[in-house]
């Protein structure tokens, strides 16, 4: 019996950090991805223009990585893949791409992506709480 999967899987790594990274409450999301497979020679399932939340599988190391399975594709040079949500719904559009991404079927590809100008918040409870710099650090009053 051959067997031969359909889908590609996507894996992407984003460095975390406070500027320009990603953190625990970060939505990936892949758009302008289109599909088309055929089943058993002769059952065809097509999807158009849609959009697709990746799964956060954790961290591996200083990076956050998200997962996706797609149908094999090839999303252009040019193309707008990926889009960014914070928790407090700020959306980041990433860079388009520079070359061609091949997602063979029954393949996993690999890529790496910085968030830029994503603004992180804290949710400070309320209460008493010490704001600015001490009057002893050095350029305190600059």
């Amino acid at each position: 019996m051959d067997f031969t999967h359909l889908f590609s899987l996507l894996k992407v790594s984003i460095p975390g950090g406070l500027r320009d990274g990603a953190d625990d409450n970060l939505g990936v999301y892949l758009t302008n991805v289109e599909a088309s497979a055929d089943l058993d020679g002769n059952v065809e399932v097509t999807a158009g223009d849609f959009e697709v939340k990746m799964y956060s599988a954790g961290k591996d190391g200083e990076a956050y990585v998200y997962l996706a399975m797609l149908p094999g594709q090839t999303v252009s040079s040019g193309t707008q893949l990926f889009r960014f949500r914070s928790e407090s719904g700020q959306e980041v559009p990433c860079d388009a791409l520079d070359a061609d991404v091949v997602l063979s079927s029954g393949n996993m590809t690999e890529l790496s992506r910085t968030v830029e100008g994503l603004i992180h918040t804290v949710r400070i409870e309320p209460g008493t709480f010490v704001m600015g710099s001490p009057e002893t650090e050095q350029g305190h009053t600059s």
